[in-house]
């Protein structure tokens, strides 16, 4: 299959330290003696230009294969798209203008490969992670992670734990929405008293604020069915890495589909079929 991929730009420079000697969660675990240790992360997919930015403020140009650390900032130009693998078995695609971080992962490192995190077919131990899309489109697959674990994605309006399975996840300032793909998730809205809301396979909670002639603003909350043609091209852009094959010109010329990071949907939704039974990978629950 012919995708439409951007000419990657190779940085002449090394890698810098921080990130290219990035321990594995093991030998992080061996040297601490602790039973909890920082999850890896490696990159897969990169479409255009990616960036990961280390709390000591070097920042590096995000190469495939390349490791991660847990705690950087990582952000896609425009016109670009990255994969993301996770020792406990989570994929992550951003889309283009998109910034996360990363606030916590860990981990317990039994059973945890050193590198290979895109082979990772059922999570060998258990983990807590925590992803905040601080703007843009990401898609969030938890579906290989243990049940015992726990997957937090936020945006500044919206916290939700996953219960096994991929969400899309949009963050534009006040505006905010999250869509389960398959499996579910609970979703609360934060600085609110309003009761969490759950999302079953296809459901989305989306925030929509407004200002008034006072500069007064108010947020409405509201949730809906996403439709299923959306829902396959979530699904495409997740096991493409981010470039949508149908959306993309057959001549290879051309960036990927972009996301409408205003209602968190592909632009480019010519995509015919039917939705899969299962989540992208094989688990989940049916659609």
């Amino acid at each position: 299959m012919k995708i439409a991929f951007l000419t990657l730009f190779v940085a002449a420079a090394a890698f810098s330290p921080a990130i290219a000697q990035t321990q594995s969660p093991a030998a992080t675990q061996q040297g601490s003696g602790s039973t909890q240790s920082t999850g890896g992360i490696e990159a897969g997919t990169v479409t255009g230009t990616a960036w990961a930015v280390t709390p000591d403020g070097n920042q590096v140009q995000i190469q495939p294969g390349q490791k991660i650390p847990a705690n950087a900032q990582i952000s896609t130009d425009s016109g670009s798209a990255l994969e993301l693998f996770f020792s406990n078995g989570a994929t992550v695609v951003l889309q283009p203008n998109t910034r996360i971080q990363i606030p916590v992962f860990t981990q317990n490192p039994n059973g945890v490969p050193a590198s290979g995190y895109d082979k990772i077919s059922r999570e060998p131990s258990s983990s807590r992670l925590q992803i905040v899309v601080v703007s843009g489109s990401a898609i969030i697959d938890g579906a290989r992670l243990n049940p015992l674990s726990s997957l937090e994605a936020r945006t500044p309006v919206f916290s939700a734990v996953s219960q096994g399975g991929v969400l899309a996840v949009v963050s534009d300032g006040p505006n905010s929405s999250i869509g389960a793909i398959s499996g579910g998730a609970e979703v609360r809205q934060l600085n609110s008293l309003a009761a969490p809301v759950s999302l079953g396979v296809g459901d989305r909670v989306a925030a929509n604020t407004t200002a008034n002639a006072t500069g007064a603003t108010s947020t409405q909350v509201t949730t809906s069915k996403i439709p299923a043609g959306e829902q396959l091209a979530l699904v495409d852009l997740l096991q493409n890495g981010g470039v949508s094959p149908a959306a993309a010109p057959m001549d290879g010329s051309g960036p990927p589909a972009l996301v409408n990071p205003n209602a968190g949907i592909v632009v480019d939704n010519s995509v015919a079929g039917d939705i899969p039974n299962l989540s992208p990978n094989g688990e989940g629950q049916a659609v």
